[in-house]
């Protein structure tokens, strides 16, 4: 699933399962990576199939970000990836269950501006 993020200019969006990795800007699967910057959220597909998923975060924003993962309804921790600086790619898989989850970044005021969005998983 790919993640894309920008600025607005008004701010107006270790995994804990799974595998994660860091590299250069640039995806290892051919694909335009998934992006955070300031500070807002875009998924290339809104819906994606319950089971493994491959998310990758490409911060091309100033500042550090993270994401967290949690299906609506749950109280337990999120699934993340971590804080990632700028310029940075993160990788984490993650086995999810049907559902809507909130995807956020927890960095301080980010999810205020925000830096947050919902997927569904079918």
């Amino acid at each position: 699933m790919d993640l894309r993020g920008g600025y607005r200019g008004t701010g107006a969006g270790e995994p804990r399962s799974g595998a994660s990795g860091r590299s250069g800007a640039r995806s290892r699967t051919g694909s335009q990576p998934p992006l955070g910057a300031e500070y807002y959220w875009v998924l290339s597909r809104p819906k994606v199939k319950a089971g493994a998923l491959t998310v990758e975060l490409n911060n091309q924003g100033e500042d550090p970000h993270n994401l967290n993962l949690r299906r609506e309804g749950d109280a337990g921790e999120p699934l993340q990836i971590p804080e990632t600086d700028s310029g940075e790619l993160s990788t984490a898989s993650f086995d999810l269950p049907a559902g809507k989850y909130r995807l956020w970044c927890s960095l301080p005021e980010h999810e205020e501006k925000g830096m947050f969005t919902t997927l569904t998983v079918e």
